[in-house]
């Protein structure tokens, strides 16, 4: 009996060994993290911002010299895409030679970095800051940066929300639409000081924003 188990627990052993070497000896290692960057396959990668939607389906592609996963996202058979999972987080990067493509369907709405997950309410965001437009713009004073939220959109199934689609505010009791910022408005405001920004009243009848904000 007590041979048994030995021989049991022997084979056990080695059958684990065994599994350990053939990963070891089949993981691809040649991804390079660079701070920002990483190098795989002949190919620069560049790390984006945190927008970005979650696949549906993925794959370990390879290990880069840190022991991270290089994952890829299933479908994207061009790896157009890598998300880089570390210990301490996931960062997402996208090839150096990506061009955004905003002719298409919407895939996603991000405000302030997060993600809107109602797909009715991603659609009913850009149709209300669309339409708001259309309004005769107003001017409106801010002093604080962190009173404008980012608005953002991907497209065509893109995983990054790479298209900025200017900002909203909750100003003076009333949801507002501003376009765009210069660079002398966004250090005026990040430092805390005044300035007069061209905005658009948004008509939020169905309370997208409230439900979101």
């Amino acid at each position: 009996m007590k041979k048994s188990i030995i021989k049991i627990s022997s084979f056990a052993i080695i059958l684990i060994f065994t599994v350990i070497g053939f990963k070891i000896y089949t993981t691809d290692r040649t991804a390079k993290s660079r701070g920002d960057g990483l190098f795989w396959k002949e190919v620069e990668y560049v790390a984006v911002g945190d927008n970005y939607t979650t696949p549906r389906d993925y794959e370990i592609l390879a290990e880069d010299q840190n022991g991270s996963n290089v994952i890829g996202f299933g479908g994207d058979n061009k790896h157009t895409y890598l998300m880089v999972d570390s210990f301490l987080d996931q960062r997402l990067f996208v090839r150096e030679d990506y061009i955004p493509n905003n002719n298409g369907p919407l895939t996603a709405v991000a405000i302030r970095r997060d993600l809107i997950k109602s797909i009715e309410d991603k659609y009913g965001i850009k149709k209300i800051l669309e339409e708001s437009k259309k309004t005769l713009p107003k001017i409106c004073k801010f002093s604080n940066i962190n009173d404008l939220f980012k608005v953002e959109y991907s497209f065509n199934d893109s995983q990054v929300t790479d298209f900025s689609a200017g900002y909203i505010s909750f100003h003076n009791g009333i949801w507002v639409y501003v376009k765009m910022l210069n660079d002398d408005s966004f250090k005026d405001l990040y430092n805390r000081r005044s300035a007069n920004l061209e905005c658009y009243e948004i008509n939020d009848t169905k309370n997208v924003l409230k439900n979101n904000y």
